[in-house]
C-alpha cells in the first residue's frame, strides 16, 4: 500500500489501479517511443518534465506494485507527480464516458478530481513548478530537497526514486486508521453528483 493521507477504501484503490493500467496501455505502450513521448508531453506535461515515456510506463507500474504490496511504502515526490497527472488525466476521461470496472463494480458516474486529491494526497507543493517567480519565504517554506529540486527542473537522483517500505510503527498507525469511504454518492466525492 501506499502511505496515502487518507486509508484508501476498495473504490479508491481500483480506481489507482484502473487509471495506471489505462494510461500505460493506451499511452504508454505505443511501438513507436517518439509517441509516447508525444502522448506525455500532452497528457502529463510536468512529468514529462522528469520522465521520459519508458520510465513514466516503469515507474506507474512500480507503483502499482506498490500500492498492492501488503506492506506500506513511501513514494518519492516524483512519484507523487506522476500519479497526480495520471489520476488527472484518467478522471478527465472517465467523466467524459464512464466505463469500466468503476461504473460495473462501484455504480460511479462522475469522479471529483480535486476532491480525490485533497482526501488522499497530503499536499501538491510538487506542482509549484516556478521557484524563480516564488517569494523567499514561499522557497524556505519547501523543506523538502525534493520538492525544492522539482521546482527548480533540477535533474533527479536515482535515489530521489526509491519507493521505500515504511518501518513497523507507521504501517500500525496506517492499518490502525479508518478508511476513507468513497461509496457511490458519500461526500460527493463519486457518483449520483449533480
Amino acid at each position: 500500500m501506499i502511505n496515502f493521507s487518507g486509508k484508501p477504501d476498495p473504490i479508491f484503490l481500483d480506481l489507482v489501479n484502473h487509471a495506471i493500467d489505462e494510461t500505460v496501455e493506451r499511452y504508454l505502450s505505443f511501438d513507436d517511443p517518439r509517441d509516447q513521448e508525444d502522448w506525455l508531453c500532452a497528457g502529463m506535461p510536468r512529468s514529462a518534465r522528469f520522465f521520459p515515456g519508458s520510465e513514466a510506463k516503469q515507474h506507474l507500474l512500480a507503483l502499482q506494485k506498490a500500492l498492492n504490496d501488503s506492506g506500506l511504502h513511501e513514494i518519492s515526490k516524483y512519484h507523487w507527480l506522476l500519479l497526480y497527472e495520471c489520476l488527472e488525466t484518467f478522471c478527465q476521461e472517465f467523466n467524459e464516458q464512464p466505463a469500466g470496472v468503476l461504473v460495473e463494480k462501484h455504480g460511479v458516474e462522475r469522479l471529483l478530481f480535486r476532491k480525490l486529491i485533497t482526501l488522499f494526497f497530503w499536499n501538491v507543493d510538487f506542482l509549484e513548478d516556478n521557484i524563480a517567480k516564488m517569494t523567499q519565504q514561499q522557497r524556505h517554506m519547501m523543506i523538502f530537497p525534493e520538492t525544492f529540486g522539482l521546482s527548480a527542473g533540477f535533474t533527479r537522483d536515482p535515489e530521489e526514486l526509491a519507493i521505500k517500505r515504511c518501518d513497523d510503527r507507521l504501517s500500525r498507525e496506517f492499518d490502525a486508521r479508518q478508511p476513507m469511504s468513497l461509496n457511490a454518492g458519500s461526500l460527493g466525492f463519486l457518483a449520483n453528483e449533480a
